[in-house]
């Protein structure tokens, strides 16, 4: 599928987002409901090795690989949206059972 545009928003009143949605649906958008990440304290090393433990927001995400489940990765951030080239972590993922 090829998306044509990215709207994006924490928020969007329910009669605008019905308009937006009425007026892209069938049209190659992919629409998905804003969910408040989880917060999580992580700790940081400054860079003459101080330790400090700061809030971040957490992102776990699904690796797929030939249309089948590959992985997990988990991103932490201090904004509500995780993504772009800066301002946010790759951490490792760890399955305890």
């Amino acid at each position: 599928m090829h998306l044509k545009e990215f709207i994006q928003g924490e928020t969007t009143p329910l009669r605008s987002g019905k308009k937006i949605l009425e007026e892209c649906w069938d049209k190659g958008y992919l629409f998905q409901q804003f969910i408040d990440p989880p917060t999580r304290p992580f700790i940081l090393f400054d860079e003459d090795g101080n330790i400090n433990v700061e809030d971040f927001k957490l992102n776990i995400g699904v690796y797929m690989y030939n249309e089948k489940f590959a992985g997990v990765y988990t991103r932490i951030s201090r904004d509500n949206i995780i993504f772009g080239r800066e301002g946010y972590y790759s951490i490792p993922s760890m399955l305890v059972r």
